[in-house]
C-alpha cells in the first residue's frame, strides 16, 4: 500500500468499522454480556481473550493478538483450529486454545449456530437488517439430493449476515458523500472502512462529515445497534496514522 500516495495537494483521510462483525454476530446470538461490553469504547475483544489465553493483553497486530483476533473470527464463522492456524501463522495448540476458550466464554455464539442450520432446513435464505437477501441455493440443493447439510454450506451461512452488514453502512456513507459533498474523492471501499483525499487543510472537516454519514442504526435480534468508527489519516496507504485533534501536513 506504500505507493499508494494522494493527487498533490491533497491528503488521505480512512474510516474503518470497529470490530463490526463481531458486534453484528453478537446481536444476532443475543449475547447480551458482549453487546455491554461493547458499549465501552475502550473495550477490545480480541485483547480480551488474548488476555486469557496468554495471561496478558497483547498489543494490537503482535502474533498473540493476530491468534486472539483468529480466535473470534474462528468461533463466531466455525472455523476449525487446524484452518485458523494456517491462516493466522499462529501455533495449532494456540488455535485450538482461542477457539474452545471462546465458546466457553460465551456459549451463545454456539446456539446461534445451531439456529442458522435450523433456518437452512425451514428457509433456506437470510435476510441482512437492510433488507438485503441470500437464498442457500446450494445447501437447500443438498438437503434435497443427499438428505444431509455439509459443515461447508453450515459455515457460509453464518457468514451471510455478518458479512454483509459492514459494506452496506460503509455503501451507504460513500454514496450519501458523493452526493452531497463531491469534493471527498473516493479511492477505495475495503469492506468495512474506505479510502478518500482531500484538499490538505479539510482532513478534519471531511472527516467530521463522514463519522456522522456512518452512524446508521439498525436493529438485529431487538437490538438496536450503531457500530463505531475509527479514523486515519496519511500521506501514504501504506503509512496511516490515528486523526489526532488536528490534521497533520507534509512537514510532521
Amino acid at each position: 500500500r506504500g505507493q499508494y500516495v494522494p493527487p498533490p495537494g491533497e491528503i488521505f483521510i480512512s474510516r474503518d468499522l470497529a470490530q463490526a462483525e463481531a458486534r453484528v454476530v453478537a446481536a444476532l446470538a443475543r449475547c447480551t454480556r458482549q453487546l455491554t461490553k461493547f458499549a465501552d469504547p475502550n473495550w477490545s475483544i480480541h485483547k480480551e481473550l488474548g488476555k486469557d489465553i496468554y495471561g496478558y493483553t497483547p498489543e494490537k497486530d503482535t502474533p498473540q493478538y493476530v491468534a486472539s483476533k483468529g480466535g473470534i473470527h474462528g468461533g463466531n464463522f466455525r472455523e476449525g483450529p487446524l484452518k485458523l492456524a494456517r491462516s493466522t501463522g499462529v501455533a495449532l495448540k494456540e488455535a485450538r486454545f482461542a477457539i474452545t476458550g471462546y465458546h466457553r466464554k460465551y456459549p451463545e455464539i454456539k446456539h446461534w449456530h445451531e439456529s442458522v442450520r435450523q433456518q437452512i432446513y425451514k428457509k433456506g435464505q437470510f435476510t441482512n437488517p437492510f433488507g438485503f437477501r441470500r437464498v442457500m441455493f446450494g445447501a437447500r440443493g443438498m438437503l434435497e439430493l443427499k438428505g444431509y447439510l455439509d459443515d461447508s454450506f453450515w459455515n457460509e451461512a453464518c457468514n451471510v449476515i455478518p458479512q454483509s452488514v459492514p459494506p452496506f453502512i460503509i455503501n451507504q456513507a460513500i454514496c450519501r458523500a458523493m452526493a452531497e459533498h463531491p469534493w471527498i474523492h473516493f479511492c477505495h471501499q475495503g469492506h468495512d472502512s474506505y479510502l478518500a483525499s482531500v484538499a490538505c487543510g479539510r482532513g478534519r472537516e471531511a472527516d467530521d462529515i463522514m463519522a456522522e454519514l456512518l452512524q446508521i442504526s439498525m436493529v438485529i435480534e431487538g437490538t438496536e445497534l450503531v457500530i463505531p468508527s475509527e479514523a486515519s489519516v496519511g500521506f501514504s496507504w501504506g503509512e496511516m496514522m490515528p486523526l489526532g485533534e488536528r490534521e497533520p501536513t507534509r512537514k510532521e
